[in-house]
C-alpha cells in the first residue's frame, strides 16, 4: 500500500519493545529515502495495535500476536522466544537451559494478563501446580 507514496502521512502503531529496539533505525532509513512523508508513531498494547488497524487509525502495526486475527492481514512475522532476565549471581543464572517450572520455583515477575505476551506464557502454565514463593504481575509501564 505504501509503494509509490511520495507525500503524506504514515501512521504506525507499535508495542513499546519494538519502539525501543528496531523501529527507530527503520524510521531513520525510511525518512532519509522519503523526506516528504511524515511518520506518526503511537506506542500501545498489541490489542490496541489491532484496534487501530481495524479502525483505520494506523497504516502499519507491529506487535505480539499469539494467534492470527481475522480482522487484519499479517504480511510479515517473526517467531520470538520468551526469555528470563535475572541479576548476575542469581541461582538460575548459570543454567544453560531453563524451563518455566525452573523459573516459577523462584520469586518471579511476569506480564499482566492484559499483555499479549502473557497469552504465550499462560498456555504453558497450565501444567504448573505450584507457582512458587511469590508471583508479581507487571504491566509494560513497570520501571
Amino acid at each position: 500500500m505504501l509503494r509509490g507514496l511520495q507525500t503524506g502521512l504514515v501512521r504506525i502503531a507499535a508495542i513499546e519493545s519494538v519502539c525501543l529496539s528496531f523501529l527507530p533505525p527503520l524510521i531513520a532509513t525510511f525518512a532519509r529515502k522519503h523526506p516528504s512523508i511524515d511518520i506518526d508513531v503511537s506506542v500501545c498494547s498489541s490489542a490496541e495495535v489491532v484496534s487501530r488497524l481495524v479502525e483505520e487509525r494506523a497504516d502499519v502495526g507491529l506487535g505480539f500476536l499469539t494467534k492470527q486475527s481475522r480482522q487484519v492481514e499479517m504480511t510479515a512475522w517473526h517467531n520470538v522466544r520468551v526469555g528470563a532476565l535475572m541479576r548476575p549471581g542469581h541461582p538460575l543464572s548459570k543454567s544453560s537451559r531453563l524451563t518455566l517450572a525452573d523459573c516459577f520455583a523462584q520469586p518471579i515477575a511476569i506480564a499482566k494478563k492484559a499483555l499479549t505476551i502473557r497469552e504465550a506464557i499462560d498456555v504453558n502454565m497450565v501444567d504448573l501446580e505450584n507457582l512458587g514463593p511469590s508471583l508479581v504481575e507487571v504491566d509494560s509501564n513497570a520501571r
